[in-house]
């Protein structure tokens, strides 16, 4: 099985290789359950995105994708402080409900931002000062985005569309 594996990416065995070494070092069950809750989010967006509203769903998403650096260190700036020692130190009195609660408060306000930014910007701020530091200038071109109001970088269909194929068992 290994050498199939070799054919289809040169590299494949040695990421294998290096996930079980992990697996080892993290131990089980904590890893197992990890590796097997990736598994299933892999899983369920390439089925959902096989699915003609499934694919309308994830394109809500991509506002925040598109902004992945400035949301992830904004989620950080609010959650360090509040659940760490070192802040607030609330995970000591927040049980997982409230965390997953307060997780999804965060990426509402995320999405919210970042789908009225991108209405604005061809960029999220992290993005374009990543950007820009990557090609070495502060004059970055941020173009506007487009005038039919949409700020995803491919077509997603729209509800209307009669044409999306529907999954059948």
């Amino acid at each position: 099985a290994s050498e199939d594996i070799g054919n289809a990416d040169p590299q494949a065995l040695l990421v294998a290789d290096a996930a079980a070494r992990a697996v080892d070092r993290v131990g089980l069950p904590e890893c197992a359950l990890n590796l097997a809750q990736a598994a299933v989010w892999a899983a369920s967006f390439a089925l959902l995105y096989g699915w003609a509203r499934g694919r309308r769903v994830l394109g809500l998403l991509a506002p925040y994708g598109r902004m992945s650096l400035t949301c992830y260190t904004t989620q950080a700036l609010f959650g360090v402080p509040f659940f760490y020692g070192f802040g607030l130190g609330m995970y000591r009195h927040v049980g997982s409900t409230m965390a997953l609660g307060f997780g999804l408060g965060v990426f509402l306000l995320q999405w919210a931002f970042a789908r009225w930014w991108l209405a604005r910007h061809a960029y999220g701020p992290l993005e374009w000062l990543w950007r820009a530091a990557t090609l070495g200038s502060w004059q970055v071109h941020m173009p506007m985005p487009s005038s039919r109001g949409s700020t995803l970088p491919c077509p997603v269909p729209s509800l209307s569309d009669s044409s999306a194929s529907k999954i059948t068992s």
